[in-house]
């Protein structure tokens, strides 16, 4: 409730003193190149959607756990101009507690059961019962179509996957 204050509090400030917006918006060319299409895409794509998560490479197999696999804030990762301002910190928030999650919780948690256990959960239903029942951690809601799966034979502590339901 008070973040929700704060915000619209900070947004109608920043409205009411008129701030200059010119700086912070991208200006766009009158007429596309045809090159600006095929060079702007991939860019686009491929950091707002996460930069933490580690792609496998071939398409179905799935990809490491990480920020940005998550279906939270994923339709705000695409906003472009004053969108991109005011969807920005939302878009950070999603990606902070996704981050949290993959890259401290899990790990530690991890390492508590190595260091009680003298070795690493052997399944998947060990890994959710051990690791995230366990320690109360609540794994980000994912994309329709997809699935997380503990991969023990991954790293050293094993790997939490995303990978596509079949």
């Amino acid at each position: 409730m008070k973040r929700s204050v704060l915000s619209a509090s900070c947004i109608s400030l920043l409205l009411a003193t008129g701030c200059d917006t010119q700086g912070l918006v991208e200006n766009k060319p009158a007429e596309p190149t045809a090159t600006a299409p095929a060079v702007a895409a991939p860019a686009d794509n491929a950091p707002a959607v996460g930069g933490d998560v580690a792609s496998s490479g071939a398409a179905g197999e799935g990809q490491k756990a990480g920020v940005g696999v998550g279906i939270r804030g994923d339709s705000l990762r695409n906003e472009e101009g004053v969108g991109k301002m005011i969807a920005a910190p939302a878009v950070a928030l999603f990606n902070a507690r996704e981050k949290a999650v993959f890259e401290i919780q899990i790990p530690h948690a991890l390492n508590l059961f190595k260091a009680l256990e003298g070795r690493v959960p052997k399944t998947h239903e060990e890994f959710m019962q051990k690791i995230v029942q366990a320690n109360g951690i609540q794994l980000p809601e994912l994309k329709p179509g997809t699935r997380y799966r503990f991969r023990p034979d991954q790293g050293d502590a094993g790997e939490l996957w995303v990978e596509p339901t079949e």
